[in-house]
């Protein structure tokens, strides 16, 4: 599974262009609804490990949305 094999490090967030294996894309949604993108960033992905079937991504991320907010957090997802 190439996810697996995936190294530790930073990876684009909110990519122009095609995406990259591990590459995130993110948009929020205001208080009316309206969908704000993010306009850059970057995420580093700190542990890939199995789980089962699963496999596991923690890492955390860092960007601007287009209103010049900075968004900022941590994840952890499971791909089956």
């Amino acid at each position: 599974n190439r996810l697996a094999s995936s190294s530790l490090g930073e990876y684009r967030f909110c990519p122009d262009g095609d995406p990259q294996n591990l590459d995130f894309e993110i948009s929020v949604r205001d208080g009316d609804y309206n969908c704000i993108f993010c306009k850059s960033g970057t995420h580093t992905v700190a542990a890939v490990k199995r789980s089962g079937n699963e496999v596991v991504v923690e890492g955390k991320f860092q960007g601007t949305l287009e209103d010049d907010r900075g968004i900022s957090g941590r994840y952890k997802l499971a791909f089956g």
